[in-house]
């Protein structure tokens, strides 16, 4: 899809990548990132630009502002339950992907622990408790107990956070 606003055009060609034209030169902007790994880059015109994500910054969304000659440009990260949606400002006009939204870390920490959750119903419990059952020991727990226990443990934190949801109405 392309977006024209005045002398600036840009097309997604990517989940991540655009082409932008401004005051009639080309760029190519990639923006590399690893919800898991943490890790995020943004190269523009095959030149690493911003390199950034370890285990100290812990955050799956943000804000990366940069610079393209007199131009500023944002490339927005924002975490989804299932993926990442990105997004590309150029001197404050969106011209690509869903408007930015605020973000806080305890968004991200609590999409975390609905994803960690979910995991540990869905898969790490079943494992558990089908694949190593009587046989298989978690220090002094057997498997199946412990499956049952996290389980349970998941379980209640998916009810408390469904049901102590913030009303955000007035």
């Amino acid at each position: 899809m392309t977006h024209t606003h005045g002398r600036l055009n840009a097309r997604r060609v990517g989940k991540s990548e655009w082409e932008l034209t401004i005051d009639g030169n080309s760029h190519s902007i990639v923006l590399r990132h690893s919800k898991w790994g943490m890790a995020t880059s943004v190269v523009i015109d095959d030149k690493t630009v911003f390199k950034g994500g370890d285990l100290n910054t812990i955050t799956y969304s943000g804000d990366i502002p940069l610079h393209l000659g007199s131009h500023s440009l944002v490339i927005s990260i924002r975490d989804t339950t299932f993926g990442s949606n990105y997004s590309l400002t150029v001197d404050d006009v969106l011209v690509d992907g869903p408007a930015p939204t605020h973000v806080t870390v305890e968004d991200d920490k609590d999409r975390w622990a609905f994803q960690s959750a979910l995991f540990t119903m869905l898969i790490g419990a079943p494992i558990l408790y089908f694949i190593g059952g009587e046989h298989w020991f978690i220090g002094p727990v057997r498997a199946d107990f412990a499956a049952i226990g996290s389980f349970v443990l998941a379980l209640l934190y998916l009810a408390n956070r469904f049901f102590s949801r913030k009303n955000d109405a007035p």
